[in-house]
Parts: C-alpha cells; structure tokens; sequence
C-alpha cells in the first residue's frame, strides 16, 4: 500500500488541472483514471479570462495556447440571418491581461495536460484504473483500485481525496453525498461539424433567435498540437 496527500479520482479536465496544480504546490498526488485515453469529442468549447488566470499558475495554459483562437465576439440574428444585436471585441484584455474568452478543442488539450503531469516529480497519472471500493476514516482515505489491464487490485492511501469522475461519480454514489438539481430540463442536440477550408464562415459566435428552433454557433479550433507522451 503506498501513501499520498492527495489521491484524485477521475482525469477529465477537472482532475487533471488539480492533480497538475497539486504537484506543482509540493503535494504528492495520484491522479487515476478509469478509461486508457480521453474522450475524444469536443463538450467544453471555451476558457473565459478567470480559468485562463487559474491554468497559468499551474503552468497548463502557455503548452495549450496552439490549440486555441480568441473569441472575437457574438451576435444575435434572426431565423433569416439578420443581424439583431452584437458585439465585437477582437484584441481586448481583462484585469488580469488575458483576452475574455479562448475557443479551445478539448480533446488536444486534456492530452497535452495528461503530458505536463507526466513531467511532474510528485503527481502522477494512472489511467485504465477504476476504484472499486473507499473506506473512509478520521485521518486518511483508503482506495482499492483495480487495474483492468490486467485484472489486478491493489489499495492507495491518501490525506484528501477529490472526486472529479463526472456525472456518474461513483465516490458520490459510495459517500451517500446526495445530487443536487438546479431544474434546468431543456434538451439540446450537439453537433460537431469540421468547415470545409472554401467556405466562410462567421468569426463570431452566433445565436440564431428562431423561437421554433433556436441554434448556438461557436467556432472552435480543430487539432493543432504535437504529440504528446503516453499516458502510463
């Protein structure tokens, strides 16, 4: 059984920033994750000015700034097109000197955040792991975890864990920690389409006001980094 300050269950954009920023403080972490490779669809399509703020002290924002574009504005129009209202906002920064809101494509740079904690001297990432059981006591956390690479289970100690494994959590499930609903019912289609080089398209997000079927436009930046080292 080997011990760490801090063992973080899931490695989605959430885990993987806190298991970076973890170790760059000093704290040995353990980052773990059930599937080998991330999700390989865009969900998140923008970092607004505050988590720019938060990634830079973690050293994640500079490595992932080729995977990115600015948004230069947004605009409302009707279900023909036209233009209603809008704001441009091409090169502006906030307090903290950086722009309101970066476009990111979300699968290159959870890779490229996986790589930047391989680099790490006290956190690491095991992927292909799933917790299958927690045993909470007064000082410390215990973990079993199962490799299903090859079947086997072994157990991890750690001060603190934080539960980053998503809507499905099963740390909530096994600490009875109860979901929280905020009543939003609606339903949206998402669909990610790649733009024909030829063809021009607004820089701008844009929001179709048709009340029979409203649309959301959000340009987004397509794969543009190098590769990254494997996850162990």
């Amino acid at each position: 059984m080997k011990d760490f300050d801090v063992i973080v269950v899931g490695a989605g954009p959430t885990g993987i920033v806190a298991a970076n920023l973890l170790g760059r403080l000093g704290l040995h972490t353990l980052a773990v994750d059930r599937e080998a490779d991330v999700y390989d669809l865009p969900r998140a399509a923008a970092l607004h000015d505050d988590v720019q703020r938060l990634l830079d002290r973690a050293g994640l924002l500079e490595p992932i700034l080729p995977a990115t574009q600015e948004h230069v504005g947004a605009e409302f129009v009707d279900r023909e097109g036209r233009r209603l209202t809008g704001v441009e906002f091409p090169g502006l920064r906030g307090p903290e000197g950086f722009p309101p809101l970066l476009a990111i494509a979300q699968p290159d740079i959870e890779r490229l955040w996986r790589g930047c904690l391989s680099q790490q001297d006290k956190a690491e990432l095991r992927v292909s792991h799933e917790v299958r059981s927690l045993r909470i006591g007064e000082e410390e956390v215990c973990v079993e975890l199962l490799d299903r690479r090859d079947g086997r289970s072994y157990e991890v100690r750690s001060k603190w864990l934080i539960a980053a494994d998503g809507a499905s959590s099963f740390v909530r499930r096994s600490s009875g920690i109860a979901w929280e609903s905020l009543g939003y019912d609606h339903e949206w289609l998402v669909v990610d389409v790649e733009r024909d080089p030829s063809v021009a398209l607004t820089p701008l997000c844009t929001q179709i006001c048709d009340p029979a079927r409203p649309v959301t436009m959000i340009p987004m930046p397509g794969p543009n980094l190098p590769e990254t080292e494997p996850s162990r």
